[in-house]
């Protein structure tokens, strides 16, 4: 809604303005009357930020101002009062009325609530990545409270109106909350440095009395930045810091150190009494260091990277070699995990000779005969699909990659070989295009393996296999989604045409199982959103062959659309087997067949006579059972199940009805067809079948009518009348029947 504010001369305001707006895309006429009228304030607006302010949209002409209340996303703000101290009063009057206002007029309108809410949403997102429930956990508690009561309201099916407020809140407290949370990560950075330093290592948990003091410093440091006192927050972080120092070195001398202690006494029958004592000063004198580095200032990493080294030339003589450099490689029942990182090393037990404990990511590999397709890597930027050509010693870096950097992304690229990148370019140019591919190279280590599903393992017994970079996983277990080092949404592996998607996966060492979606093959599309068609099959077993059946009589799938016919359908029961161990029984289908059955289905038809094509009858009403799918489509036979009519385009004016027949469809296309009962009638204003004034259409039966490949039906028809009047039809003038014939239909031709 837009309602017009004229702000009055001369009005004061008593309080305080802080107020964000938008200026953009305003036509000529309002930039003219901006210099002409209000111009002052609107003018140093406009020259001080251009014309896209974030807040709301403004337009001004000649007599006041316009303006129309949207949800905006954070962008750059202004006070008002200080943006231009002299001139701002009008501005600050008008704006005051135009936030005011309109709001309460516009909550009657739900759609504008969705867009508030939606709105909401969004910066909720930019307060988690800018990390505010951490750095500004108030505000955000706040917003977030405000925004769950909206939504609880709208789910109650109250008035817009009466939630759209609570909305509002939860806009301005998530914009609240990363402005505070920028400010707090630049205040507490060092801070901030110490605490992931400690918890990226899980020294907090062998240090938890010093982390929970720590944390209790860095909370009230937090909350006094939120409140914009930074002097009282420096000062709770300067304890804080100490706190976390010491965290970090407990962490130490409580983990590897006192583990180092307890594996050398459990070792002392492998050494001689004179190594034994000389392994125990050496653990000593690492403690009494740790103990001397209490109450200094250090950096985390400097002191990791110094006890590290203190300790490794104790723990070479401690732990085999199998457990100082723990396996790149796991295998866990049948399947082959590449570790991608450990983040818990657990402890070696020197009496089975195992590692346990053990926590980390890696990328289950999937080996499903399929060739490596480019990965996209999920971003809202625009993408630039580039060519770049693989080479061994790189000259031109817009257009080459060299081949350790293709062989990241397709292990059987070689020499000589081009590849698709999928990039984004922050603008046109050379140097754009370099640094955008550098950073998809980079990124590459976020994503998994290609044709792998990245998993995180946990509780991990591994004992070493045939070689030392190897090693058996015998106890623990696998999982996806792994947490934020495996990305978002689901993993995706093709085979046989079809796309398993794949949004939890459980593997043990007796086998996986899988909570999947089916992906259909190409030419069959999703009737709703015109992407991938998906069937859900639930929770299956699989096998790293990417083999899994399974039966799903009450599933329902669809509205699915063939491609290219535009035929849709939709149905229940289903069959996905992508197993060579079985087939579907009743179908004649060989063990290693692999492929889809819908049970039962139809098409989704258009109103009989709404559909003027030639091939509008391919909209009718048609029945299918145990149609096949596989990569190259459907095949079934489709039977009409009611009479059906649509018109002709050409010859225009001709209209077919359908009573009863079939089609059939082979890789999703029409191999052919029949109808054997229908007829066809031609429009009146050419032919008739009774002298006027009681004319009707001209009507031909048929009894065999053919659809060939290519979508055409051909085959004889059989008048039904045998006199057809028709008019003058060689020049303008007054309709009328003019002529007449008598079909002969007693010899063939």
């Amino acid at each position: 809604m837009r309602r017009r504010i004229v702000a009055p001369a001369g009005r004061r305001i008593e309080r305080r303005l802080s107020i964000r707006a938008r200026i953009r895309d305003l036509p000529a006429a309002d930039k003219a009357s901006i210099d002409k009228t209000a111009p002052p304030a609107v003018e140093c607006v406009s020259k001080r930020f251009g014309n896209d302010l974030a807040g709301d949209l403004l337009k001004l002409d000649s007599h006041g101002l316009y303006a129309t209340i949207a949800p905006i996303p954070v962008s750059r703000r202004f006070d008002v009062k200080t943006l231009c101290p002299a001139r701002s009063l009008m501005l600050a009057s008008a704006l005051l009325a135009a936030l005011l206002a309109p709001v309460r007029a516009r909550a009657q309108d739900a759609t504008d609530v969705e867009a508030m809410l939606q709105a909401v949403d969004s910066l909720k997102q930019l307060a988690d990545l800018a990390n505010a429930p951490l750095l500004a956990p108030s505000s955000y508690a706040s917003a977030m409270k405000n925004r769950d009561t909206a939504i609880k309201r709208r789910e109650r099916g109250e008035k817009p109106r009466q939630y759209l407020s609570g909305a509002a809140l939860a806009r301005d407290g998530f914009a609240k909350s990363i402005e505070a949370a920028k400010i707090a990560a630049v205040a507490l950075g060092k801070t901030l440095e110490l605490r992931s330093f400690a918890v990226e290592r899980r020294l907090d948990r062998d240090a938890a009395a010093e982390f929970a003091r720590a944390e209790r410093r860095f909370a009230a440091a937090v909350a006094a930045a939120e409140k914009g006192d930074l002097r009282s927050a420096r000062s709770a972080a300067e304890e804080s810091d100490a706190l976390y120092r010491e965290t970090i070195i407990a962490g130490y001398r409580d983990g590897p150190l006192k583990q180092a202690q307890r594996a050398l006494a459990k070792q002392k029958g492998t050494f001689s009494r004179r190594e034994s004592e000389e392994l125990a000063r050496s653990l000593d004198g690492i403690g009494d260091w740790m103990r001397g580095m209490k109450g200094r200032e250090f950096a985390a990493a400097e002191f990791a990277s110094l006890a590290d080294a203190k300790l490794d030339g104790v723990l070479g003589a401690l732990y085999p070699e199998f457990y100082r450099n723990l396996p790149d490689t796991l295998l866990l029942g049948e399947f082959v995990m590449k570790v991608v990182s450990y983040d818990d090393r657990g402890y070696w037990d020197f009496d089975d000779k195992t590692a346990k404990a053990v926590a980390g990511v890696a990328d289950i590999r999937f080996d499903c005969g399929v060739r490596f397709s480019v990965p996209r890597i999920p971003g809202d930027a625009r993408i630039m699909d580039r060519t770049f050509a693989v080479v061994e010693t790189v000259s031109r870096p817009e257009a080459e990659l060299s081949l350790a950097e293709a062989r990241r992304i397709d292990p059987l690229l070689s020499p000589g070989d081009t590849i698709v990148l999928p990039i984004r370019p922050r603008e046109p140019g050379r140097e754009s295009i370099i640094e955008a591919k550098l950073d998809y190279i980079g990124r590459l280590d976020l994503l998994p393996a290609p044709g792998s599903v990245r998993v995180r393992f946990e509780n991990a017994t591994i004992a070493q296999a045939e070689r030392p970079t190897k090693g058996r996983m015998t106890a623990g277990g696998a999982y996806h989604p792994a947490g934020a080092a495996g990305g978002g949404g689901p993993a995706a592996i093709g085979t046989a045409g079809f796309t398993i998607l794949i949004d939890s996966l459980s593997v043990a060492p007796g086998g996986a199982v899988a909570r999947a979606r089916i992906g259909l093959p190409r030419s069959i599309v999703d009737g709703e959103g015109c992407g991938l068609a998906t069937v859900d099959i639930g929770e299956t077993a699989i096998t790293p062959r990417c083999e899994l059946y399974k039966e799903m009589p009450s599933g329902r799938f669809g509205p699915f659309v063939i491609d290219p016919t535009g035929m849709i359908f939709r149905g229940y029961d289903y069959i996905i087997d992508l197993s060579s161990a079985r087939s579907p029984s009743g179908l004649g289908l060989d063990p290693e067949w692999r492929g889809m059955v819908l049970k039962t289905g139809w098409t989704v038809d258009a109103p009989s006579r709404s559909i003027t094509s030639n091939t509008g009858y391919l909209r009718a009403r048609y029945d299918f059972a145990n149609a096949i799918v596989i990569e190259s489509g459907i095949k079934a036979r489709f039977t009409l199940r009611s009479m059906y009519s649509f018109n002709c385009l050409v010859p225009c004016g001709y209209s077919v009805e359908l009573r009863s027949g079939f089609l059939e469809v082979d890789s999703s296309a029409v191999a052919g067809g029949a109808f054997d009962e229908g007829l066809v009638l031609a429009p009146r204003r050419a032919v008739a079948a009774r002298r006027e004034p009681s004319t009707f259409p001209l009507r031909a039966d048929f009894a065999n009518l053919a659809v060939r490949r290519n979508l055409d039906l051909a085959g004889p028809v059989t008048l039904v009348q045998k006199e057809i009047f028709w008019g003058e039809l060689t020049r303008a003038g007054e309709e009328r029947i003019a002529f007449a014939a008598t079909v002969d239909d007693s010899r063939e031709g």
